[in-house]
């Protein structure tokens, strides 16, 4: 199953969320359940591939919703707290709707030695936000409420994509920014918040 929102491909991304089914409305959990079963009995319940049918559902709705954890949790024979905190120890697996514009930071050493930690701060103190998947000071699963209220921006950790020589950086909808200063940030996060994510993004080559 390709992962269709994997920042070292930029596949598919939050700002092209027309290709997703996402769930904006009311859930029917009857309907929602049914669907999940679809998509992730192909895979059976051998868990190494829980990642793979986690991605599925992922490319499905946009993210993984909470209320479809129960369908899961059924097919697998776990409890719905086994697999959330499955869910949760991956930083590419989401249980939001996805913000209308998404800022990954990059976690890697590279970019931490050259600053990243200050870019994430600065970010952070900008939204008003705290980031979202593993936590960037080395507390390993440690999550929070990485979107502001109005869903226009997200702000996630994620791994290192190699792309070292823009540190430090970050991908803005799936696209490499960088190298970054504290004042780049900064204005960054206020563009983004304001709706000019697209005078981040770098020009195709």
């Amino acid at each position: 199953m390709p992962r269709s929102r994997e920042p070292a491909t930029a596949d598919c991304y939050p700002a092209c969320a027309e290709k997703h089914n996402l769930l904006r409305g009311p859930l029917d959990r009857l309907q929602l359940g049914e669907r999940v079963r679809q998509i992730i009995v192909p895979f059976g319940t051998d868990e190494t591939r829980f990642l793979e049918a986690m991605h599925a559902l992922q490319h499905e709705f946009g993210y993984i919703p909470r209320e479809a954890i129960t369908a899961i949790a059924r097919h697998y024979g776990r409890s719905p707290a086994d697999i959330f905190g499955f869910i949760s120890f991956y930083a590419e697996l989401a249980t939001e709707p996805p913000a209308d514009n998404r800022i990954d930071w990059c976690s890697g050493p590279a970019c931490r030695l050259k600053g990243g930690v200050q870019i994430l701060e600065a970010m952070e103190a900008t939204l008003g936000l705290a980031i979202a998947g593993k936590g960037p000071r080395d507390k390993v699963g440690e999550h929070a409420a990485g979107a502001t209220p109005d869903g226009k921006v997200g702000l996630r950790w994620a791994q290192c994509n190699g792309t070292c020589d823009r540190a430090p950086q970050v991908w803005l909808n799936g696209r490499v920014v960088g190298p970054l200063t504290t004042v780049d940030a900064i204005r960054m996060a206020r563009d983004v918040n304001a709706g000019k994510a697209r005078e981040w993004l770098p020009t195709p080559s």
